[in-house]
C-alpha cells in the first residue's frame, strides 16, 4: 500500500472530523481530487481500493 495515498486519505478524514463529521467515513470525490493533486499522479484502482474505507473509486480518479 502507498504510504503517501494513506497520510493523505487520513488528512482528509481528519478534516473531516474537525468539521463535524461523527460516524463512519468515506471520501468524496473532493478528497480523491486532493490526494491526485498533492500525488502528481493517479494512483491505480487497486492503490485505491488497499485503503482502509475506500470501498469505491471513480475512474477519473485511477490511473487505469
Amino acid at each position: 500500500m502507498n504510504d503517501r495515498i494513506k497520510a493523505l486519505i487520513e488528512e482528509c478524514e481528519a478534516a473531516a472530523r474537525r468539521e463535524g463529521w461523527v460516524g463512519d467515513w468515506e471520501p468524496v470525490a473532493a478528497d480523491l481530487e486532493y490526494v491526485v493533486e498533492e500525488l502528481g499522479y493517479k494512483p491505480t484502482r487497486d492503490e485505491w481500493l488497499a485503503l482502509p474505507g475506500v470501498g469505491w473509486i471513480g475512474g477519473e480518479h485511477c490511473a487505469d
